[in-house]
């Protein structure tokens, strides 16, 4: 029997779309791409330091940009490095020993 009484109904509820989670293999998920950062090194990784002049050299079949190829950051600070390494999609070394487990 219906006695007077209603209920409004509840609005739809969005759902929460379910991202899969990436492949370990994929970038995002490197040790490197979460530790801090140690920029007390002359160049990232994949580079060597000039013998004479000290400017950074990227290795042989890294992919980089153009104006990524050569740095003298002998005067840059962490932060300058910290944002050229952004732009240039490169890497410092790691920051003390890493912590290697699940990214769960």
């Amino acid at each position: 029997e219906n006695c007077g009484a209603s209920w409004r109904e509840a609005p739809a509820q969005p759902t929460k779309e379910l991202q899969p989670r990436p492949e370990r293999n994929h970038p995002t998920q490197a040790v490197w791409a979460s530790c801090n950062y140690d920029y007390r090194f002359p160049c990232p990784l994949g580079y060597q330091a000039g013998a004479t002049d000290g400017v950074c050299q990227v290795d042989e079949g890294y992919n980089v940009p153009h104006f990524c190829r050569r740095a003298n950051t002998q005067r840059w600070t962490g932060k300058m490095k910290e944002a050229w390494a952004k732009s240039c999609h490169v890497a410092w070394p790691c920051l003390g020993p890493v912590a290697m487990g699940s990214n769960s």
